[in-house]
Order: C-alpha cells, then structure tokens, then sequence
C-alpha cells in the first residue's frame, strides 16, 4: 500500500486538502521537495569554487500554496515563481534570518510578497526553508487565454524590492530596482548586479498538466564567487541558457542533482548538502484570537452581537482559514480590560 506524503510544515498553520486522486498520486511517484546546494569550479579556479548554487525542487510546495489560496493558472504561476525565488535566495540563511521579495507592478498581478524563513531543526542545526506569502490580484481577468506562461504580460513594469533581515542585528537591508522585463529570473539578475553589485543568474520552472494541476515546480540559481574567472561564468550561463524546462524535468520524476551533473559536468559541480522547503507560515488561530481579543472593544461586541457565527479569519500571507464560534468570542471580550 502507497503511503501518501503530506507536504511538511513547520508551524501551527492550516493546510488546505489536496483531495485530487491523480494530484496526489503523481506527487507520491516524485521525488520530494528540497533545496540542494552545490559549487562549480575549474581547475584552474581559486580554491572552494567560482560559483555557488542552489537548486530548488518546490513542486508539492507550490501545489499546496495554490491549493491554500486558491488560485489559478496564472496566479499560480507568478506567485508560484516568486516561492521559488525566495526559497533560493533563503538557501543562505541562517538562525533565524529572514528575506522578503516583493515586486509592485502595474500589470495584472498587480505584485506579491514572499517570505522565506530558515527554520532550525529539533536539535538545532539548520533544518530547512519555509516559504509563504500572497499575490496582490488573487483572481486575474484576462481577456483571451494565454498564448505562453510568460509572466511579462501579468506583471509589466514596476520594481522588484529584497528586503533582508538578520537575526541580531535591528535595521533590515533593503535593495530596490526597477522592473527591467516582468520575468523574474531576469529581474532578479538585474536586482542583484545593481544593488548588490554581484553576478547572479535564476531560471525557473512550472510544469501544468493537461487538466491544469501542477505537475513540477523548481528554480536554480549561480552566483559569482570572489576571483571567479570570467570564462567559467561566461560558460556556466551558457549551460544554464541550454537546461531543458526544470518544471517539465521534476515532473518527469527528475533527480535535481542529476540535472546538475548533466548540464555542468564540465565545470566541476560538488553536491554542498540539501535542505527541506515547505508551505509554511507562522500563523496559528491562537495568534489569530490574540489579535482578536485586542481589537477595539466596540468592534468586538458588534462580532459578539451580531456574528455571523461562526467568524472566519483568514491569514492573507497562507490562506489558512480559522473559524471562532460564539462562546469563544464572548470569552475574549469578557476576558477584555473595560473601555
């Protein structure tokens, strides 16, 4: 008997059922989601490599976001984009850093922001990535179906801001830059060679099967070391140009690191280690009544009043939904200080 994997998560969120037979079983007969990371390097290249990279295999990841959220193909595959970018960008962090990647645009989409956190595993070495967030447009009207999944004509121009934040250290740093084409393996390149002045390039992949459902879902990245030679970057850009479609590759039951050893066998690729990534958000209903219980004391008599019951929450960053019934909140507004 198959034992069906549910994708990890690392808090007291809510996770929307994937109740698609055949979703379920193609996600059992792949490989599970992680990010790996390696380096590349010549011989003649400085000693610990000339690039480092990471791939990521995100596709139960980003089935799950589309099922907490609710969305279709075209939200799923912006937002879906941008989970893969932050988890490869959070393949770094440490402790309990923190990025986040937002994009405001004046396409469609209208723009997103992600988190990705490092979570530390139970004996408190680094344990994995988790990844969450939401599009600003959650239900994109277009006016005919899309000729291509090029995400130029939903985001259009705008900026691409990282925003990251360092466990210790109380002022978060922040880089912006304009939208250059509204892809964001390119806008992120550009990100990087302006405002942080290095060498970066993405690609990424979502694979959709012929009813829609996400098939595969992964992104790479390589970054330029100090002292890399210019002819090792300019063929490993070359090899990134020629990979076949990452999304259609883990659909197909691909092994990530397979890939790497195909596409960069002559660049010198050593496997650095591997990490989980998940959905996951930080949220719980405890932090949601929290919250509740707080709000103004006029506000929260109308909810007791009037319902309706029972109240639904619902954390814009996972979709997680939380309902309270009556009795709970005539708790919190008796346990409240009088106004």
């Amino acid at each position: 008997m198959t034992t069906r994997r549910t994708p990890p998560t690392f808090s007291g969120m809510t996770l929307a059922p994937l109740t698609d037979t055949e979703q379920l079983s193609h996600l059992e007969s792949i490989l599970p989601d992680d990010i790996r990371t390696f380096s590349l390097g010549t011989i003649d290249g400085p000693a610990g490599g000339e690039l480092r990279g990471a791939i990521v295999n995100g596709t139960r990841m980003i089935s799950q976001m589309r099922a907490n959220h609710r969305l279709g193909i075209p939200e799923t595959l912006v937002l879906g984009q941008a989970y893969l970018g932050a988890a490869l960008i959070a393949s770094t962090l440490k402790g309990e850093d923190r990025i986040v990647l937002s994009v405001q645009c004046e396409g469609p989409a209208e723009g997103f922001s992600v988190e990705a956190r490092a979570i530390p595993s139970a004996s408190g070495s680094r344990g994995g990535v988790g990844v969450r967030g939401r599009i600003f447009n959650d239900s994109i009207a277009l006016d005919k179906p899309p000729e291509s999944f090029d995400t130029a004509p939903l985001v259009g121009s705008g900026s691409i801001t990282v925003v990251r934040h360092t466990a210790g250290i109380g002022h978060p740093f922040t880089g912006t830059t304009a939208l250059h084409s509204g892809r964001l393996s390119q806008d992120l390149a550009v990100y990087y060679l302006e405002s942080e002045q290095t060498h970066t390039a993405f690609r990424f992949g979502i694979q959709f099967d012929r009813a829609g459902r996400v098939a595969g879902a992964g992104g790479i990245c390589l970054q330029a070391m100090p002292k890399a030679l210019a002819d090792t970057l300019d063929r490993a850009e070359e090899r990134l140009a020629a990979m076949s479609s990452l999304g259609a590759w883990l659909a197909q039951g691909g092994d990530p690191e397979n890939l790497i050893e195909h596409y960069f066998n002559l660049l010198g690729p050593t496997m650095l280690g591997n990490m989980t990534v998940a959905f996951d958000c930080s949220c719980s209903k405890a932090k949601i009544g929290a919250f509740l219980a707080s709000a103004d004391r006029n506000f929260l008599a109308e909810m007791v009043e009037h319902g309706p019951w029972p109240i639904e929450t619902v954390c814009h960053n996972c979709g997680s939904v939380y309902a309270f019934g009556r009795e709970e909140l005539e708790g919190m507004f008796a346990r409240g200080s009088p106004a």
